[in-house]
């Protein structure tokens, strides 16, 4: 359909004196009806034909017009309640999706390990928000990291949000409704225990082994005598802190990759639902790519994103490390270990480690004790409820 264009009929005598002074006038589709003559012009034309026509007043018999222009001025309120029902229905089929996965309160793991196996059982990007099951997600998560004491799921927009809570803490009894164990999540010897909730079942210098029950949900009502009337379930809850002793280890290759930092270009690529376009006339394929999720509004995230992609214009080079070099560098990250481990309420005691040279790689390893905050959350099933309800009422 052309931009706009006219439709006019005038006397043929007025048309032969349009041609004749007009002639930078584009003229198309000429038709003659007896003494009329129709034909159109374009937009590009009206600067000079309508001034012409005005200062020699010739007749207009019939005007019409077509194209873009004209079909969008005429129905500026029906493209308009077009358009917004458009918006709104895009928006809402929008809003029956996944567009992005946010993990929080990660500290051991880094955000890519829980996003890789998130995606690896089947949670990503692009999936409909009624495929999600957010319980069955947190079972997952916790069966999959047994260091993670508590894991708790929700849908926010288009946001799936996940939260995790590596050491058990007295917000987690504030945000749960269902009730739960304690469990050790580390073999190690009980420091101190401070109970606010549910039934203490250890005490300060107990051995105790991963899986050990340290704070029963069920608590016992007694009655005057001594007699158990019946239980009530809550979520336990208590400050609970164990010397444990653990292995460390950490390795890092002879050789390395080393990039020309110096020497890099910066493309932007649109990208939807993580797909990503790449320029084919790179010469060097190696690329690092850094993804920035556009959104509408707070959680509400849309299925497009910017890319950044840094291409390295040289080749890396393969370089050998030294035993100096990888010793300081394995040091350095079990400072951040331990420091990571500290923000957690972690003590740490003793370390003994040594590194240790292979064939491909350096070896930093042996042991460390701490004295740390410990605790992992196992729901009640409601048939050890109905069981001990049914032995109290015997």
């Amino acid at each position: 359909m052309k931009y706009h264009f006219c439709k006019i009929q005038v006397y043929k005598s007025d048309f032969y004196r349009i041609t004749s002074e007009c002639k930078n006038i584009v003229i198309r589709n000429i038709r003659t009806e007896q003494d009329k003559v129709s034909f159109e012009i374009s937009r590009n034309d009206f600067p000079v034909f309508f001034p012409y026509i005005d200062r020699e007043r010739l007749p207009i018999l019939e005007r019409k017009d077509f194209g873009l222009f004209s079909f969008f001025t005429k129905h500026k309120l029906e493209i308009f309640f077009v358009s917004v029902a458009f918006t709104l229905l895009i928006l809402f089929i929008n809003s029956l999706y996944i567009w992005k996965i946010s993990v929080l309160g990660n500290y051991s793991y880094t955000q890519e390990q829980i996003l890789s196996y998130v995606k690896q059982i089947k949670y990503v990007e692009g999936m409909r928000k009624s495929e999600v099951d957010c319980e069955a997600l947190e079972n997952k998560i916790r069966s999959h990291y047994p260091n993670i004491s508590w894991v708790s799921c929700e849908m926010k927009g288009t946001n799936l949000l996940i939260h995790l809570k590596e050491n058990y803490i007295a917000e987690i009894s504030a945000s749960e409704k269902k009730p739960y164990h304690l469990l050790s999540n580390v073999s190690g010897t009980v420091v101190s225990i401070v109970t606010r909730k549910g039934t203490p079942a250890v005490k300060a210098g107990d051995k105790i082994k991963k899986g050990d029950l340290l704070v029963s949900g069920a608590v016992q009502t007694l009655d005057e005598s001594g007699q158990g009337l019946f239980y009530t379930y809550t979520t336990a809850d208590a400050d609970i802190f164990m010397k444990v002793k653990h292995k460390y280890s950490d390795s890092i290759k002879k050789e390395r990759l080393q990039l020309d930092y110096e020497s890099r270009k910066n493309y932007y690529f649109p990208t939807v639902n993580s797909y990503v376009w790449h320029y084919e006339f790179m010469k060097n394929k190696y690329y690092e790519n850094k993804e920035i999720k556009l959104k509408l509004y707070g959680n509400f995230y849309l299925p497009f994103s910017i890319q950044k992609t840094t291409v390295y214009e040289k080749e890396p080079e393969t370089v050998k490390i030294t035993e100096k070099e990888a010793e300081n560098r394995l040091n350095n990250k079990m400072l951040y270990y331990f420091a990571t481990l500290e923000q957690k309420g972690y003590k740490i005691l003793e370390k003994n480690v040594r590194i240790v040279e292979t064939d491909k790689k350096y070896q930093l390893k042996g042991y460390f004790t701490s004295i740390e905050p410990v605790g992992k959350i196992a729901y009640i099933p409601t048939e050890e409820m109905t069981q001990e309800r049914e032995t109290t009422t015997k």
